[in-house]
């Protein structure tokens, strides 16, 4: 793992490495009745998955055509999106601004969810708001100090979370800080912070559970973070080990062949795992990738994955460095709980490329212009 972070992608490779990578290799021992020498098969191909993605961190930058905007045009550009995506969810919910408390949370996802079923749009404008706009509006608003973009993505987090109850979207906002502080010295310790940082957020949830006698504080900040991803992943492998993979039949390849179940993967696995088909047992681009195409399926997701990091890193080049590693914070939350492909549609990756693609040029002493990896441990 980088030591040193010189490519803003580093960010979301350290994060896939804590919320996926560790847990798989051990919670899946406590999540699922299996033998040692089949789970190694999983950890193998676990282990080089991540052994191709970081060569593309050798790899020199792309030459990538692109428009020279200044930062008003930036800025009128990303104003004409969010007033849009804006419009249209206020148009669909309402406008209500209130803090949620986690045990009401479930109720206003039941009635977002039968908002959805008549207004399908809401289901990209939503996440592309919580995941895309507003961090970069927050991030612009720190790195160019202007309080008021930074307020405003605030606002739009919290609103964001009055009418999902996600609580991704509300915790997103500590992240974000987080991030700035493992940012410390230009991200030279990047590596040990978010190493360190994880042990001490896992002591502290031990803590708060003896001090507190509150099962949500440790199931918040480790449970779901941590722990579920790699719990999932055991119920995927497990599965799809014994019956019959799905190569993307309920999705893009639909019109290749025919799904091979009565019930959505999620709901599957949280039917036979759970006992409760109402259970959406989302898992990561790892347990995805495994149920559609076997380990290879794990390969091959690691090489399309790395390719889009790598162009991401190449759009990043010579821009804002702290805007660019802000950028992928939430995406690779998202990455260690959703497939990679609802990833890049639904939860804004995509939209990420984008507007990375469309950034002015910084200043040659806030550019990013990592070439290679200096530092490894």
């Amino acid at each position: 793992m980088p030591v040193k972070i010189n490519r803003p992608s580093q960010l979301l490779y350290w994060l896939l490495y804590i919320l996926t990578y560790i847990p798989i290799f051990w919670v899946v021992y406590y999540s699922v009745e299996m033998k040692v020498s089949s789970l190694i098969w999983l950890h193998s191909t676990l282990f080089i998955s991540f052994g191709i993605i970081y060569i593309f961190y050798y790899l020199p930058h792309l030459s990538i055509p692109r428009p020279h905007l200044t930062w008003n045009q930036y800025g009128l550009c990303v104003g004409l999106i969010a007033f849009a995506l804006l419009a249209y969810v206020v148009s669909t919910f309402g406008f209500r601004l209130r803090l949620l408390s986690f045990y009401e949370v479930y109720t206003v996802r039941s009635e977002l969810k039968q908002t959805l079923a008549s207004a399908s749009l809401a289901a990209y404008a939503i996440p592309w708001l919580g995941n895309v706009i507003h961090p970069l509006l927050m991030s612009l608003g720190i790195t160019k100090r202007r309080p008021f973009l930074f307020i405003v993505g605030v606002i739009g987090q919290l609103y964001i979370y009055s009418i999902t109850g996600y609580k991704s979207i509300i915790l997103s906002i500590a992240l974000f800080f987080a991030i700035l502080i493992a940012l410390w010295r230009g991200g030279r310790y990047l590596g040990l912070l978010t190493a360190w940082g994880t042990v001490g957020l896992v002591g502290m949830a031990i803590l708060a559970s003896f001090v507190t006698n509150i099962s949500l504080i440790p199931y918040l900040s480790v449970g779901r973070l941590i722990i579920t991803p790699g719990m999932l992943t055991g119920y995927y492998y497990d599965f799809f080990s014994q019956y019959n993979n799905i190569y993307m039949s309920d999705g893009v390849l639909s019109f290749l062949s025919d799904y091979p179940y009565d019930l959505p993967p999620d709901q599957m696995i949280g039917a036979v795992y759970r006992g409760d088909a109402s259970i959406h047992a989302n898992a990561n681009m790892w347990a995805d990738s495994f149920a559609n195409f076997g380990l290879t399926g794990m390969l091959v997701f690691a090489v399309i994955l790395g390719v889009i990091l790598w162009v991401f890193d190449s759009l990043a080049r010579n821009r804002n460095r702290k805007v660019a590693v802000l950028m992928l914070g939430l995406p690779a939350i998202n990455l260690s709980n959703t497939a990679l492909e609802t990833s890049m549609l639904t939860h804004g990756i995509a939209l990420v490329i984008i507007l990375m693609y469309l950034m002015p040029p910084e200043s040659t002493t806030r550019r990013w212009s990592g070439e290679r990896v200096e530092e490894t441990a």
